[in-house]
């Protein structure tokens, strides 16, 4: 198909993802990329181009501070032996889309991070975090979801607000992760304001990706398979736990939504896109690609405190609990969610500069509470051998009222641990009350013992089954189902072939066991 009859079909392709986005393009139509009739015949591709937008992208600062404030809201850039595969494959997206990428191409930060996510701002730093790289089996894979990201940039959206350009940081709503109800009603939100895009703007990067893999002669199909790999974890989470993820900060799944449609528009780019003859050690094999991974970091890390079924471990604050009987634990980067029955949830999460316990007990009462309640006198308490205040309040949300404990504890090393429960039928107290009983110290040596999960790369035979590669995998429940979606196998079904796959395993930090 030619360059014109391409645009025109993306165009289609824009126009169709939804009702939202016509209201919000006046024509001219956003820019879409496509080859220019006749061009490129002497490097047997055509250059990459974006229609109505005139200079090339400018050079990309090493320090602003929305890549600060980025990269130290997600665990900081990570040193690792995979940083070199991202590394590689931003650069091979900066030379597919030239001249439009900035003259030294984008620049990636690898994010150590154990939210699946991967972003860009508008001054052309892009991000990926080691939960996404996990999820990867190859580095056509890697080179889609970099070529959308890349593409939000190319494609100015930035301009139009939807890629923020700033980054603000805010205090943590500990109510707005274990009650909405509550939240809503006295108006607490999140930590990171990250504007979300539309669907339209979502469905042109995805073009953009497909067109960044067919100019380098690889299958432009690889896009999809990306973003099918996000739905997969999607659903092995909700397979686990149930309900939706939980996050303190805005994953990918939130501000990239999958959805059928988004799939089945990839696939129609991908298919139409017209694709450059294939190049020769263009990528890395994929064997070899997966290799790379092995020892990769997965899951919880040290600094988010690690989840094994009931149990969590901290090692650099030294802690240590167990969740009770029907209740589930959740980690997130800034903080330890704790699910109950009939809504019966608690959270927790350090205060790490805060020093003096009643003042500190105050103002978190006061800005998480306070609208409902005013700070009761709270009781003295001893928690791990630990000075504790704890107090009490039932309150009153949309749905009825709610039984509410705030507790602190001096925790050394750390400032303040806050435990935060709510109760919404009243009959949790009992529970509630184990889970902070349970909370204990770990010695020097247990700290340093605390193990996090790796990525493992064996290698499948004709003897290995996925039933039996899932049962390997470092959790107690769905090991198959995990195994499936982190190898990007289908849900059921399916046969595994000779070469290497990716497992998840322990590691204390001396090996892998």
């Amino acid at each position: 198909m030619n360059g014109s009859r391409w645009r025109a079909a993306m165009a289609g392709l824009i126009l169709l993802s939804g009702t939202p986005a016509r209201a919000q393009f006046p024509f001219p139509l956003p820019p879409l990329p496509f080859p220019l009739p006749g061009a490129g015949a002497a490097t047997g591709r055509a250059p990459f181009n974006l229609p109505f937008i005139a200079p090339p992208l400018a050079e990309v600062p090493e320090n602003s501070r929305s890549r600060t404030a980025i990269t130290e809201s997600h665990g900081g850039a990570l040193d690792a032996p995979q940083a070199a595969l991202v590394s590689s494959a931003m650069a091979k997206v900066s030379i597919a889309t030239r001249p439009v990428a900035p003259p030294s191409g984008f620049r990636v930060t690898f994010l150590n991070s154990p939210v699946v996510n991967a972003m860009a701002i508008g001054d052309g730093n892009i991000f990926v975090t080691r939960q996404m790289l996990a999820l990867t089996s190859s580095e056509d894979e890697l080179i889609g979801i970099l070529g959308h990201e890349a593409g939000h940039v190319m494609a100015r959206h930035s301009s139009i607000g939807a890629l923020p350009e700033q980054v603000k940081s805010g205090g943590t709503s500990l109510l707005g992760l274990v009650s909405p109800d509550l939240a809503a009603v006295v108006g607490l939100g999140g930590t990171l304001a990250v504007r979300f895009f539309d669907r339209a703007k979502e469905h042109q990067s995805d073009v953009i990706g497909t067109k960044v893999l067919a100019d380098m002669g690889l299958d432009p199909m690889a896009m999809h398979r990306a973003i099918a790999l996000l739905e997969a974890d999607d659903r092995v989470d909700r397979l686990v736990h149930g309900r939706p993820k939980v996050g303190v900060l805005d994953d990918f799944l939130r501000t990239h939504p999958v959805s059928t449609q988004r799939l089945q528009l990839i696939a129609t780019a991908a298919a139409m896109a017209p694709r450059a003859a294939p190049q020769p050690n263009a990528i890395m094999a994929k064997a070899d690609y997966v290799r790379a991974l092995d020892g990769l970091m997965f899951d919880d890390g040290p600094n988010e405190g690690v989840v094994d079924g009931a149990r969590f471990e901290h090692g650099p604050m030294g802690l240590a609990l167990e969740a009770p009987s029907g209740f589930e634990l959740r980690n997130t980067p800034n903080a330890l969610i704790i699910n109950g029955p009939k809504d019966a949830n608690a959270v927790l999460a350090a205060k790490p500069d805060a020093k003096d316990l009643p003042a500190t007990f105050r103002a978190i009462w006061t800005e998480e509470i306070g609208k409902l309640a005013p700070a009761p006198s709270p009781a003295t308490r001893t928690i791990a051998g630990l000075s504790a205040l704890e107090g009490h309040a039932q309150v009153k949300g949309k749905s009825g009222s709610v039984d509410v404990v705030l507790t602190l504890v001096d925790w050394p090393d750390a400032g303040m641990l806050t435990i935060l429960s709510v109760d919404p039928a009243g009959a949790a107290a009992p529970a509630l009350a184990q889970l902070r009983s349970s909370i204990r110290r770990l010695s020097a040596a247990d700290s340093a013992a605390v193990p996090v999960r790796r990525v493992k790369v064996v290698e499948a035979s004709a003897k290995s089954s996925i039933a039996g590669l899932g049962a390997r995998m470092a959790y107690r429940d769905h090991g198959e189902a995990r195994f499936r979606a982190l190898n990007g196998l289908p849900s059921t079904g399916g046969k595994l072939g000779s070469g290497p796959v990716k497992i998840i395993v322990w590691s204390n930090g001396r090996g892998l066991f």
